[in-house]
């Protein structure tokens, strides 16, 4: 087997198997019949034994890495005799538990949410006002238009709106946070967890935080300027930025310069749909700057890797591991 493309089929191959194995192994459900076949495959090739341990060793990782929270119980070192139950709940059992709780909350939104996106996705929209809106990746949004009002409600993610002048009622994106009031601008505002942030890309944005507007603590957001609302707090006060970097997904696009790295991984993890988790050697703190396209998330996250001299490893649906 000296040939190089022979080997790579034969290599691939046994991945392929090895991995089937091992979510067979875990399924809870393992007879002498299953032990002995499995044993048959490993002991056939040199290359299926390898690859069968290479697989039990990165299930092994990413346990560690998850601080025990990626399976209900822990995927433990596989002998060269594998008796019946001996290698718990991983597998099939990660990749449901993972896919459920991926599921869950996306679930819930789909109840309250008039506009959504999923992980990777984008999408435009005309609101009954005549504004405009346009949802960037993982984003829900529920809409509340009376004669008397035009209120948005970000419940996740991010979005882009496009408010003109002509209104009786200026447009309010409203998140636990606070809110922002426009009648003729362009803006976007971005959730996480504890934090809001409303950037101006034209016109002039009122933030205020959770307490009524009138109650003091708004802030006017001009053009190419930012604020951030922590949670129960007010505004902070707005700071000048790149508008075209920083709202490049707007274009396809993210634009890193000199990000560490561990948070520019972030930026790209909130396009896919796994979890993505760094391997303890990764040095997170190294600067990256970079351009990548959101079109194809996945191979952005293995060209940023490659940056830093490392790979990926992806198991769809579950979790990608950088090391």
């Amino acid at each position: 087997m000296n040939d190089p493309e022979t080997r790579k089929v034969v290599d691939r191959r046994a991945a392929l198997e090895a991995r089937d194995w091992l979510v067979r192994l875990t399924s809870g459900d393992v007879g002498e019949a299953d032990m002995a076949s499995f044993r048959a495959w490993r002991d056939a090739l040199s290359e299926n034994s390898r690859a069968f341990a290479r697989e039990a060793a990165f299930w092994r990782q990413l346990e560690m890495l998850g601080g025990g929270r990626l399976e209900p119980h822990a995927v433990p070192t596989v002998a060269r005799s594998v008796g019946r139950r001996a290698v718990l709940a991983g597998g099939g059992a990660l990749a449901l538990a993972g896919a459920a709780a991926v599921a869950a909350p996306r679930l819930g939104l789909s109840w309250t949410a008039d506009l959504w996106t999923a992980p990777g996705e984008q999408r435009e929209a005309r609101l009954s006002d005549g504004s405009a809106v346009f949802l960037n990746t993982d984003t829900a949004l529920a809409l509340d238009f009376e004669a008397e009002r035009r209120v948005v409600r970000l419940l996740k993610g991010e979005a882009m709106f496009q408010v003109r002048a002509g209104a009786a009622q200026m447009l309010r994106v409203s998140t636990l946070n606070g809110s922002a009031d426009a009648s003729d601008a362009d803006f976007a505002v971005r959730t996480e967890p504890g934090l809001a942030m409303v950037t101006s890309a034209r016109g002039e944005v009122r933030v205020a935080g959770v307490e009524p507007p009138n109650a003091g603590g708004a802030v006017l957001v001009q053009a190419g300027r930012r604020t951030q609302v922590p949670d129960g707090g007010t505004p902070t006060t707005p700071v000048s930025i790149d508008v075209e970097t920083e709202l490049a997904w707007r274009g396809g696009r993210v634009v890193f310069e000199g990000r560490p790295f561990a948070d520019a991984v972030g930026e790209l993890a909130r396009y896919l749909p796994e979890r993505v988790l760094l391997a303890p050697n990764v040095n997170g703190r190294a600067a990256v700057s970079a351009i990548f396209s959101l079109r194809a998330p996945h191979a952005a996250v293995a060209a940023l890797a490659a940056t830093q001299g490392l790979s990926t490893r992806r198991i769809p649906g579950v979790v990608l591991l950088i090391a």
